[in-house]
């Protein structure tokens, strides 16, 4: 087994690394359904639920057929996206399926064509269809004339009410226009916090799909206007930012032919109040002889704490030379029982903690001793879900099975240091497995 100080520093040079150069890459790929800008569908579940995350040719893909729903028929009732995927792609009680990110369940609104009691069949027939024309390889729905009608179609227990749709991404129709449409944070109604401010200025971003690029971009935003790069899906912009403002933003994007494609305006409004992080224990300067637990309270009016970093420095100057997080929740207590520190040292922790919005607080410094009787017990994990175990680079070493447990060796920013039961050593994700009680 490779020596714990030697996964500490690979741990401390990594973590340093991830806060010098954040990124919002997930394993999955996924990203969330956006809000409609032209009224053409809605959400089951809003955005930020947790509900309506999958692959970008999903994205791409349900809205598409939303918008020619609505254009052949703008008095029927629109299509209604239900669940998708998580983010991370776990399990998704009560659903047997619903992590590849190419699945959803579909019903319409106000009156549903989605269900078997729905008095026009023709209805259901044509939006099935429509479905499968745009890329779908299955439809699971209890309906006598889709099934007889379309081909991929078929029922299943518990589809009476919804129509359960699978994309395969290989038979995606493209129009060859680019789909471009806000993040959810930053849709007509949202509320935008730190998240969304880079050194003072607002930074807009957008999702664009599809194969296409366009020809130019113009952003708008309140009094400003510039244009960015075709391809970039961000921009900064100098607005006058104060809590509880409003802004105004829209997207205009140019073709090759000379239409133009985007959104119009979306009204944001600022909530840039930081929460206030106070420590709870360990007492200033305690000795500890095992892993101690940090303690913090989170309080800002009207909000909860959504996930928190805490920085470690074995350094008089305080330069945070071990980062652990960011880790989701609303928990105040932190175990660092996957931390090897070192006998009779004196170590300076705090905590970042942020709300929903990415508005940060930031405790104060406090400091523990290691005790000389203190001693690192490497405890043992295990996967909640398949993952892969990386090396020091991101590249995969070897792939994990749920279930399979391992020896974890150490922590820092999102990642743990673990060894497999083979003798396999490398990283992975914190939010893949569950630590042994």
């Amino acid at each position: 087994m490779r020596p714990l100080a030697l996964v500490l520093v690979a741990l401390l040079a990594g973590s340093l690394a991830a806060q010098e150069g954040e990124t919002e890459d997930k394993a999955t790929g996924y990203i969330e359904m956006p809000a409609s800008t032209d009224g053409s569908y809605t959400l089951a579940s809003p955005p930020g639920s947790g509900h309506n995350f999958g692959k970008p040719e999903e994205i791409q893909f349900l809205v598409a057929v939303a918008r020619e729903w609505h254009r052949r028929h703008p008095d029927l009732p629109r299509i209604c996206v239900g669940d998708m995927s998580h983010q991370d792609g776990s399990d998704f009680p009560p659903h047997k399926t619903h992590k590849d990110g190419l699945t959803a369940d579909i019903v319409t609104r106000p009156v549903n064509v989605c269900d078997i009691h729905y008095a026009n069949a023709d209805h259901q027939v044509e939006l099935a269809e429509l479905f499968v024309a745009f890329g779908a390889r299955q439809i699971l729905f209890n309906g006598d004339a889709v099934v007889q009608k379309v081909k991929v179609a078929q029922k299943y227990e518990l589809h009476d009410d919804h129509y359960h749709v699978v994309l395969d991404p290989k038979k995606l129709k493209d129009d060859s226009k680019p789909l471009l449409t806000p993040v959810a944070e930053l849709a007509d109604g949202a509320t935008f916090g730190g998240a969304c401010v880079e050194q003072g200025k607002l930074v807009l971003r957008w999702l664009a799909l599809g194969a296409q690029k366009p020809k130019s971009l113009k952003v708008s935003c309140d009094d400003w206007t510039g244009t960015v790069k075709p391809g970039e899906t961000r921009c900064v912009v100098p607005a006058n930012l104060e809590h509880g403002g409003s802004h105004r933003w829209k997207l205009e994007a140019e073709l090759a032919s000379g239409e133009t494609v985007g959104f119009d305006w979306q009204t944001i409004k600022a909530d840039l109040v930081a929460p206030v992080v106070e420590l709870e224990g360990p007492a200033e300067g305690a000795s500890v002889a095992a892993a101690p637990e940090l303690g913090w309270s989170f309080s800002k009016q009207g909000a909860t704490q959504a996930s928190f970093i805490i920085e470690l420095s074995d350094q008089g100057t305080k330069k945070p030379t071990l980062r652990i997080g960011p880790v989701e929740g609303k928990d105040g207590r932190f175990l660092l029982r996957a931390t090897p520190l070192k006998r009779n040292m004196r170590w300076h922790w705090r905590v970042r903690a942020l709300d929903k919005l990415g508005n940060e607080g930031v405790s104060e410094w406090r400091s523990f001793k290691s005790s000389m009787d203190y001693k690192f017990v490497a405890l043992q994990a295990t996967a909640a879900r398949a993952c892969e175990l990386r090396g020091s680079d991101g590249g995969a070493l070897d792939k994990l099975k749920k279930g399979e447990v391992v020896t974890v060796l150490g922590e820092g920013d999102e990642r743990l240091a673990v060894q497999t039961a083979r003798g396999k050593e490398g990283f992975v994700q914190r939010g893949d497995f569950v630590f042994a009680k």
